[in-house]
């Protein structure tokens, strides 16, 4: 008869770190955040249809998204002591990927030889989407004044999202 294994895993990754390259040039107000959060969920079933055959199934959830900022909204000033004034860019990465795979793997019985068949079907969606704003630097002289600006264009928007699928066969014997 029919027999049915079931597995699930899931992970969760939740981290932030403040103060991103913190050291004598780059002091606290100059650094950034950065912040993550995601899962990964993943289920396999194994189901023994019979006993010349069993279909694995596999599906995957996984989501993936990072935020970096700076502490304020001053402009990055780079002097001769080091740099001062806040971290320049903000970005938001936002990723998804749903995967499933399921074979079919059959040996029917035949006179003259021992087949092996597998047949299979992989199919996966994935995105990204983002967002990148970047603040003014100043270049700074020694005597303070203000010797160069640095200017970014306003900020840009990233997305991106596909769907693959593949099939496969294939038959392996032995006479």
């Amino acid at each position: 008869g029919a027999r049915n294994a079931l597995i699930a895993a899931v992970a969760v990754y939740p981290r932030t770190i403040d103060a991103v390259n913190l050291n004598t040039f780059n002091p606290l107000t100059a650094t950034p955040t950065f912040h993550q959060n995601g899962f990964n969920i993943g289920m396999t079933e194994k189901a023994t249809l019979s006993s010349s055959s069993v279909l694995d199934t596999t599906v995957n959830v996984k989501q993936y998204d990072v935020d970096i900022f700076g502490q304020g909204a001053r402009p990055e000033a780079l002097t001769e002591q080091g740099i001062g004034g806040n971290y320049f860019n903000q970005q938001t990465r936002n990723t998804r990927t749903v995967q499933a795979v399921s074979v079919l793997t059959w040996s029917p019985k035949a006179a003259a030889a021992t087949h092996l068949v597998k047949v299979g079907l992989d199919l996966m969606a994935a995105s990204y989407d983002g967002t990148s704003t970047s603040h003014p630097v100043e270049i700074r002289r020694p005597d303070g004044t203000l010797g160069e600006v640095i200017s970014f264009g306003g900020p840009t928007l990233q997305a991106v999202a596909g769907t693959d699928a593949s099939v496969f066969a294939q038959d392996e014997w032995r006479a």
